[in-house]
């Protein structure tokens, strides 16, 4: 945690030599995720080439966000078998997004209920993101009741979207007090 601060201290104050000296650190002394502050760095230095070999080494090494970025950057740039494959690692080394991702990207492609599979498993983990999406998918399966059940799980955990979609399925629903308290209260977070 002092490091991050650090690294972040002296990128701010344009000191990139002495940030990428203590990212260095961090990450030459078994730090996998301080990989990522040194990734920072190379950025702030606009060198990307040194920021993917790091962000690779990072996740190679165990850094589930690394596994992460690495997943999403490959799904921006359209490859999808790769960005599978990060986000597999990403889920395997223990970040539920990763396992939310890969769902998605299933879904993206076509195939529902594989990405039902990997949502019903992230939010096993505590993915609201997964929970939400579950509920989408019931409410287009036409399982309403099932939908606002994984709303309703998904937004003591902190997800204002799944706060709107539970407005929007009570506004459908003909409830509309309900549904403009759940709209006020995602507008008030």
């Amino acid at each position: 945690l002092a490091t991050n601060q650090l690294v972040t201290v002296h990128l701010a104050a344009g000191e990139f030599d002495d940030a990428q000296q203590w990212a260095e650190r961090a990450f030459e002394g078994g730090n996998a995720d301080a990989g990522m502050l040194l990734v920072t760095v190379f950025e702030a230095r606009g060198d990307e080439e040194a920021a993917e070999r790091t962000l690779a080494e990072a996740a190679d090494r165990g850094s589930a966000v690394a596994a992460l970025a690495l997943g999403q950057r490959a799904a921006e740039s359209g490859d999808a078998t790769t960005a599978t494959a990060w986000f597999e690692k990403a889920s395997a080394l223990g970040n539920v997004d990763g396992e939310f991702h890969v769902g998605l990207l299933a879904h993206e492609n076509g195939d529902t209920n594989a990405a039902i599979r990997h949502w019903e498993s992230a939010a096993r983990r505590g993915s609201f993101a997964a929970m939400r999406s579950l509920g989408i998918e019931a409410e287009a399966a036409g399982e309403m009741d099932a939908a606002r059940q994984w709303y309703e799980r998904a937004i003591p955990l902190g997800s204002i979207d799944a706060m709107v979609s539970l407005g929007q399925l009570e506004y459908k629903d003909g409830n509309g007090d309900l549904s403009r308290t759940w709209f006020e209260k995602a507008a008030r977070v």
